[in-house]
């Protein structure tokens, strides 16, 4: 199974907060091994000055785009996460409009990027202030819009979305592919972008041990995975200061991200793909490792999982340290 990192965008670019022009950042990415950059269809709209100038960047450095969409804004501290003259959706509107809201930012992608993005989006859908039912006909819903248009999504698990907690995955899990389905067919039927460190904060986990529970249903949720965000989250924070700050913070959000590894090798996927998503301030903590190291060590930690998957699919012992 091939392993395909992305660059997130998010604090890392000037017109995210960052530092780096579109053409530094992506230079760095491809230097760096990565497949792509990840970052939502509003901010690749805002970097596509000229018309065409994201997607020739991209493509001159041989990478890809994977976008991040919304079903429903805005997003903490006022993001917008609608490019103009798209639908738009706020958290308490109706399916329809939270489908229509999502399906506008994919048709936007095609427009930003048609040679360069990647037919799997991230979707942030729902709201954990909607019933069950909502939330439960609205990733079915987008799902179908996305496959009318060619696209994939992997549902992100986010705090404040219809997958904020694992007990929340496991009742959509059952709404959408029924109680008794196995790992597989969860994987088709909800597929997930594993982002651990929102579950860890919002459930209070202090590691591997601490809750059986989430310990139980974040493992089934793992196992089904098509893609992670590779971020480190703590009981009280869901970015660390640094991933030697809290040993079994760390170890657990690397042991979850070895179960999705290590099940998408099981199901025969040919690639995984994997996004370091450590963020900017205020996630990025006083005193804390900047945000560059962050997602070097979460990039590095993710190869070297892939590897002992690898290995121990070829016969190999797993590896140590």
């Amino acid at each position: 199974m091939r392993l395909n990192l992305f660059r997130s965008l998010w604090g890392v670019v000037a017109a995210d907060g960052g530092t780096a022009t579109l053409a530094a950042a992506t230079a760095d990415a491809a230097a760096a091994g990565c497949v792509g950059v990840e970052c939502s269809v509003s901010l690749a709209a805002v970097l596509d000055k000229p018309a065409g100038a994201f997607q020739g960047t991209l493509t001159s450095h041989g990478l890809v785009w994977s976008p991040v969409v919304f079903s429903s804004g805005p997003v903490w501290r006022g993001f917008d996460p609608f490019p103009p003259g798209t639908p738009r959706a706020a958290h308490a509107d109706t399916v329809a409009a939270h489908v229509a809201a999502l399906a506008g930012q994919l048709d936007a992608a095609d427009r930003v990027a048609p040679a360069a993005v990647l037919r799997e989006a991230v979707a942030l859908a729902g709201h954990d202030g909607l019933p069950a039912a909502a939330n439960a006909a609205i990733l079915a819903s987008c799902l179908d819009a996305a496959a009318s248009r060619g696209f994939g999504l992997a549902f992100e698990t986010h705090r404040g979305r219809a997958l904020a907690t694992p007990w929340a995955w496991r009742a959509l899990a059952a709404a959408l592919a029924g109680p008794s389905a196995d790992a597989g067919t969860l994987a088709s039927s909800l597929p997930l972008c594993l982002d651990v460190a929102h579950w860890v904060v919002a459930c209070e986990s202090g590691g591997v041990g601490d809750d059986p529970l989430f310990d139980e249903a974040t493992a089934a949720a793992a196992a089904t995975a098509a893609r992670i965000h590779a971020r480190v989250g703590t009981c009280q924070a869901s970015q660390t200061r640094s991933p030697g700050a809290d040993a079994a913070s760390r170890d657990a959000c690397l042991h979850y991200w070895r179960i999705a590894l290590a099940a998408a090798a099981a199901r025969g996927a040919p690639s995984f793909a994997a996004t370091p998503e450590h963020g900017p301030a205020p996630y990025l903590r006083p005193g804390g490792d900047s945000l560059e190291s962050l997602n070097e060590w979460a990039a590095a930690a993710v190869r070297r999982l892939a590897g002992e998957v690898a290995g121990e699919g070829r016969g190999g012992k797993r590896a140590r340290g």
